[in-house]
């Protein structure tokens, strides 16, 4: 008799210690994610991420299905909360001419892959067949942020897309101002330059 409720005690100890840790995990968990969390933007800021597109070729024709925010429903935004224009992403082919290294190590990294991966291809074809193009936005906000920026992405957009090729490329990247926090593709794209 005396085993049995030795062992119970036990196995109660048990869980009841593993209780203890997990709540406690949990609870620090919640804590690290609350120290994490970007700052709020201040209403300012809030106001020029959501402004409505300025009178462009890529306005003249966008669909706004979620709201005034342009590049919605993605997490990225421009600086000024207007679009970029296309042929200010340059192509990345313009970079190897100084950096011949870098490019050569681009072109074989998931960056330079990422719009023309076969697998995501056939996910994001799959979704605008089912939903619209516009619906790509969070998606292409990582895989093709030239396409997002430009206002390419609307039904029966009048804009080339050249950058497609280059998926991720040098400027995009080189181009982001800041990482907003707020989830995947969250960031800030400043007006590409080229240097």
């Amino acid at each position: 008799m005396r085993d049995r409720r030795t062992v119970v005690l036990r196995w109660a100890l048990t869980f009841f210690t593993a209780g203890l840790i997990l709540t406690s995990l949990f609870a620090s968990m919640r804590k690290g994610e609350a120290q994490t969390q970007a700052p709020r933007p201040t209403p300012a800021k809030q106001t020029a991420a959501k402004a409505a597109p300025p009178p462009t070729v890529a306005a003249a024709h966008y669909a706004l299905p979620f709201g005034a925010n342009p590049f919605a429903p993605s997490n990225a935004a421009s600086a000024t909360g207007a679009f970029i224009p296309a042929e200010d992403f340059i192509p990345a082919d313009r970079c190897a001419k100084c950096h011949t290294d870098a490019h050569a190590q681009w072109n074989e990294s998931a960056h330079r892959n990422s719009f023309r991966e076969p697998f995501y291809q056939k996910n994001v074809n799959d979704l605008i067949a089912q939903r619209g193009i516009e619906f790509t936005r969070h998606c292409e906000s990582c895989h093709n942020p030239a396409a997002l920026f430009s206002g390419a992405l609307t039904k029966d957009s009048p804009i080339k897309r050249p950058f497609d090729e280059d998926g991720v490329s040098c400027i995009a990247c080189h181009s982001i101002q800041t990482a907003t926090g707020r989830g995947i593709g969250g960031y800030v794209m400043g007006q590409p330059a080229l240097l």
